[in-house]
């Protein structure tokens, strides 16, 4: 019986892992791996040049920015092309509409019209890279339109906004243009 005893004890103590040499510490020491005992030497050494080089690099007035674009740079330009991407495959297959009336106000990338055939309501727009824009039949910056110029807006509903595909603006009082006709 004692036998039987001692060989469930020895087996007990393999599967939970104790065995006699867990009892010495000197072992213990020798089977652990290296890694867990910190740096070498040379590591050390390696990260105290490294560092003394970027000292004399900043020392020297240049930026780490002028090495390379840093991982934070790259996440936002990977985040901003998808965002492109993703306004790109939504403006393809949004239906273009056509507005005339005339300008209200012109912030930045934002455009406000009012159109007095329908009751002077009141329309906001955005533009962005794609959207054209022409004052009196020539190229124009969206910042050269001015309150109470006659515009026809042509955009597109992208999300909750809309968003100019183009803009045809006259002054106040000249003859618009008629809306393109379809094919």
């Amino acid at each position: 019986m004692r036998k039987l005893m001692m060989a469930a004890v020895l087996v007990m103590g393999m599967s939970l892992g104790y065995t006699a040499e867990a009892k010495d510490p000197q072992k213990m020491d020798q089977t652990q791996p290296q890694s867990q005992q910190g740096p070498t030497d040379a590591e050390i050494d390696e990260a105290h040049r490294m560092n003394k080089e970027y000292d004399e690099r900043k020392a020297a007035g240049q930026s780490q920015a002028k090495q390379g674009p840093t991982d934070a740079e790259i996440d936002e330009a990977h985040r901003m092309n998808k965002e492109y991407d993703e306004r790109k495959a939504a403006r393809a297959n949004a239906k273009t509409q056509e507005v005339m009336g005339n300008i209200q106000s012109v912030s930045g990338t934002d455009l406000t019209i009012r159109m007095p055939t329908k009751l002077n309501r009141k329309m906001d727009f955005k533009t962005d890279a794609q959207s054209k824009v022409m004052k009196d039949s020539q190229t124009a910056a969206l910042t050269d339109l001015k309150e109470g110029d006659e515009v026809r807006v042509s955009y597109q509903i992208v999300g909750r906004e809309r968003i100019v595909v183009s803009v045809d603006a006259h002054k106040a009082g000249t003859a618009t243009p008629a809306p393109a006709k379809k094919p």
